[in-house]
C-alpha cells in the first residue's frame, strides 16, 4: 500500500496507528476539525487522525462546533425522531440474541448517550440504566426525561470491576481518543457473559477520500471498514455474537445527497447552494480522488467494495464477555 501513497509521514512526530501500534503510516489529507492529518496504517489498513486531539481539544470543539444541539428548536422533532426510531432498531438487533426477559434489572451503560434515546429503550425493558455524557445540552436533556446520565467523557474509576451487564456504544467508537483502552476498560467492568454493542459508520477508503475533499469529517477520530472493527474488539478478548453492514443499499456520497434534497424540499437550504454541493460532490470528488491519488484510482482493490455490505450505510455488531477468557493485549 506504501506505493499507492505518496506523501510524506515525516510530517508528523512520533506517529503510529491505535489499533497495531505501527509507525507506518501514509498520509491521505487534512483533518481540518482539529487541523491534523487522516493517516492509513500500511499494516492493518487502519484509517485514523493523527496526531490524535487532547480532551481538552475535543471539549473546546464539541461545545463550539458539534452538530449545535436541536433540543429546543424546531427541528429537534425531526432529529429526537430520528434517534428514536434508530435506538429502537438498535434494541431489536440486541434483544433477538438476548432474551428480552434477561434485561429485568440488568445494569446497562451508554457510553455517549446523545439525549438518551437508546439508555430509554433498555430502561422500559426494565433495565437499570446510566450513561456518560460530555454535551451538557444532551446530558441535560437526558436528566429531564428522569435518566441516570453523568455529564463527563466516560470514566471507568466511576464503576465497579465486573457490575455491568451491558455496555453501548452507537456511533461513538469512532470518536475515541483510545480505542483500545477503553475496551479493556470495558472488559473489566463487564460481568461474564456480559453483552457489548458497537454501532459505527461504515467507511472504506474511497469514502474517506471523499469526505477529506468535502472539508467535513464529522470530528472522527477513526474510520472504520467491518475487518477493522472485527480485528479491534476480537484482540481485547471480546467473543463475537455477531456483526452486520446495515442501512439503505448506497454510498456515502448518495446518501449525503440525499438528505440534502431532503433540506432543500423543506427550504431549509437554498436551491443555489444545493445545486453548488452536487456540482462539486459529482464533478470535484472524483477528480481529487484521481489527481491526489492517481494510483490508488486506478486500483480496483481499494475503489471496488470490499464486500457486497460495504455501501451500507453503517457497521453494527454484539460482543459477548467470555466466561473462560481472561483480558487481551492489543495485538503488538
Amino acid at each position: 500500500m506504501s506505493n499507492i501513497m505518496s506523501r510524506d509521514i515525516s510530517q508528523i512526530s512520533e506517529a503510529q496507528c491505535l489499533f497495531c501500534y505501527s509507525p507506518d503510516l501514509d498520509i491521505l489529507g487534512l483533518h481540518r476539525e482539529f487541523n491534523s492529518h487522516i493517516v492509513i496504517c500500511n499494516r492493518c489498513g487502519l484509517i485514523q487522525t493523527s496526531p490524535i486531539p487532547s480532551n481538552y481539544q475535543l471539549e473546546d470543539y464539541y461545545h463550539r462546533n458539534f452538530r449545535a444541539e436541536r433540543t429546543d428548536q424546531t427541528l429537534n422533532r425531526i432529529y429526537l425522531k430520528q434517534r428514536a426510531t434508530l435506538a429502537n432498531s438498535q434494541y431489536n438487533f440486541v434483544s433477538s440474541s438476548i432474551p428480552k426477559n434477561d434485561f429485568h434489572r440488568c445494569r446497562i451503560l451508554e457510553i455517549g448517550c446523545s439525549v438518551g434515546c437508546l439508555l430509554n429503550v433498555f430502561r422500559s425493558a426494565g433495565a437499570d440504566v446510566m450513561g456518560f455524557e460530555p454535551d451538557e445540552k444532551n446530558a441535560h436533556f437526558a436528566i429531564r426525561n428522569g435518566l441516570n446520565v453523568i455529564q463527563s467523557f466516560f470514566n471507568p474509576m466511576l464503576i465497579r470491576r465486573q457490575s455491568l451487564d451491558g455496555v453501548l456504544l452507537s456511533h461513538v467508537f469512532e470518536h475515541l481518543t483510545d480505542p483500545m483502552g477503553t475496551l479493556r476498560s470495558i472488559f473489566s467492568l463487564l460481568k461474564p457473559s456480559g453483552f457489548l454493542f458497537i454501532e459505527v459508520p461504515n467507511e472504506s477508503i474511497n469514502r474517506v477520500l471523499l469526505r477529506i475533499e468535502a472539508k467535513g469529517t464529522s470530528a472522527h477520530l477513526i474510520f472504520l471498514t467491518k475487518k477493522n472493527l472485527l480485528d479491534i474488539v476480537a484482540s481485547c478478548s471480546f467473543e463475537l455474537v455477531k456483526c452486520v453492514s446495515w442501512g439503505q443499499s448506497t454510498t456515502y456520497l448518495d446518501h449525503y445527497l440525499r438528505n440534502l434534497a431532503h433540506l432543500k424540499r423543506r427550504r431549509i437550504l437554498h436551491p443555489n447552494f444545493y445545486r453548488s454541493i452536487l456540482f462539486f460532490c459529482k464533478e470535484r470528488g472524483g477528480k481529487y480522488v484521481r489527481r491526489e491519488h492517481p494510483d490508488l484510482y486506478s486500483n480496483p482493490r481499494f475503489l471496488r467494495n470490499y464486500d457486497e455490505g460495504d455501501s451500507l450505510i453503517a457497521l453494527r455488531g454484539l460482543w459477548i464477555r467470555p466466561n473462560h477468557s481472561r483480558l487481551g493485549e492489543a495485538k503488538q
